[in-house]
């Protein structure tokens, strides 16, 4: 691996907690924050590859856990929208757009099911959360949906705008 390239995953690594720390003083943005620390972690993967951008993702992740006192950002960018970008990028390259979509949505239930499951075992959860589980499944779904399609335009002006630093 090029000096550039841990150099820059770690820079990148650097900008996710800080910009995960903004859920700190404000609660309310922790999804926002690890959703846009996707998007970092998408930039990773195109300039430097897979090899960057997973270092970059474990640094991000061990670090957020490590120094930021609200965890929940944290959390769910260690569970979702860490890993997304890559499986994202990959889903994309396989032929048709059925087993795109599969791919994409078996990624996000199977991470929502987990979760659930290991907070199961781990907390007692009232009853009303498991009822509410079945009703936002669905919202999710389709709330996913909606990022993965931002996601893939702010990919196109990205790779378009700033065509020559990727191609460097």
């Amino acid at each position: 691996m090029r000096t550039s390239a841990v150099t820059g995953g770690g820079l990148m690594a650097a900008a996710i907690v800080v910009l995960m720390a903004l859920s700190t003083p404000f609660p309310s943005l922790s999804l926002s924050c690890a959703a846009f620390s996707g998007f970092l972690i998408m930039f990773v993967y195109l300039k430097w590859g897979t090899g960057a951008s997973l270092l970059c993702y474990i640094a991000a992740s061990l670090l957020s856990l490590l120094f930021l006192p609200s965890r929940e950002a944290a959390i769910e960018f260690i569970f979702l929208f860490g890993l997304y970008p890559m499986i994202k990028l990959r889903a994309e390259r396989l032929p048709g757009t059925i087993a795109c979509w599969a791919c994409k949505m078996i990624y996000l239930n199977s991470i929502v099911v987990v979760t659930y499951f290991v907070a199961r075992a781990l907390i007692i959860l009232p009853p009303e959360l498991t009822d509410r589980l079945y009703l936002t499944l669905p919202v999710l779904n389709l709330t996913f949906v909606l990022y993965d399609i931002a996601f893939t335009r702010v990919i196109r002006i990205v790779t378009h705008r700033y065509q020559k630093f990727f191609l460097t």
